[in-house]
């Protein structure tokens, strides 16, 4: 109040009262002020609205330039700029002083970018398992998701067939993307090593027997076995379907190398989407270099 009554020591009386009248009421310019408060202005001092808003605006540009001049503005890299690019991100903070005191104000400038494409427009996953779909935006920024679930953040886990829809938002932009979910019957599939070394003394490769996790983690066995023939169809092992065969016969000792015949059944349990039971038959390797 000290510097506006400085400022406005060569403005008569009346368009002072009428300028501390429009501060106090909050009206900026350009705004229309409050009926009440034009016609008391016009009762008061005789003025039309329109030379009483002039008054107004030729008081505020007297008083903003003056404020200028006394105030001082100082940033943490040492500029004493009014007005301020940024060209990277980091935390500034800044102290204006002037005749009414001293003011510290500090914020962060970050880098914003437009949502990207990032879900694709179809996904498949297997009947009976929970499927995630995930879309966080690689680039920098600070997104928001909403699905049209309701649910908000970049992933969404689903389980049956489903139309969603994705809404992506940033200070740049906004972007909405649609996914169809499908669920397809997955058939488990088993990996069987095609030969392997029991004897050689070296404590790798040593066991053999058939995997389950070769494709889908998801295939969980109920019950299953193997079973191990020489050449001329002698059985030499018979095991559940997880317990590696040591390339022992049922004397306990270490097969000669060459060729053997398994048989594999496993029955997968009730959950697993497709086909439930495998039955598979083939040919092994025994190699055994220190036998030989």
């Amino acid at each position: 109040l000290q510097l506006v009554d400085h400022v406005l020591s060569g403005v008569n009386a009346e368009h002072k009262m009428i300028f501390l009248t429009y501060m106090d009421a909050g009206v900026e310019p350009g705004m229309r002020p409050p009926d009440h408060l034009i016609k008391l202005l016009m009762i008061t001092t005789g003025l039309t609205r329109i030379t009483i808003r002039g008054i107004v605006n030729n008081i505020r540009n007297r008083i903003k330039p003056i404020w200028d001049v006394y105030s001082k503005v100082s940033w943490n890299d040492g500029d004493n700029s009014k007005f301020k690019t940024f060209n990277q991100e980091g935390t500034y903070w800044v102290t204006l002083n002037n005749a009414c005191g001293t003011v510290n104000d500090t914020l962060y400038i970050y880098k914003e970018n437009y949502p990207q494409k990032i879900t694709n427009d179809e996904e498949y996953f297997c009947r009976g398992v929970a499927f995630t779909i995930k879309a966080p935006q690689v680039l920098t920024g600070k997104f928001t998701y909403q699905w049209s679930t309701g649910k908000k953040g970049p992933e969404i886990t689903v389980q049956d067939r489903q139309t969603l829809y994705l809404t992506t938002v940033s200070a740049c932009s906004t972007r909405v993307d649609k996914i169809e979910a499908y669920q397809i019957n997955c058939d488990c599939e088993i990996c069987v090593p095609d030969a392997f070394t029991p004897g050689n003394s070296d404590g790798m490769n040593d066991g053999w027997y058939p995997r389950l996790d070769c494709k889908y983690t998801s295939c969980i066995a109920k019950e299953g076995f193997y079973r191990i023939y020489n050449r001329w169809g002698e059985k030499l092992a018979e095991n559940s379907y997880d317990v590696p065969w040591d390339g022992t016969d049922k004397n306990g000792e270490i097969v000669p190398e060459g060729l053997y015949i398994y048989e594999i059944q496993i029955i997968f349990e009730e959950f697993v989407a497709g086909n439930r039971m495998i039955n598979e038959n083939g040919i092994l390797m025994v190699l055994n270099p220190d036998k030989n």
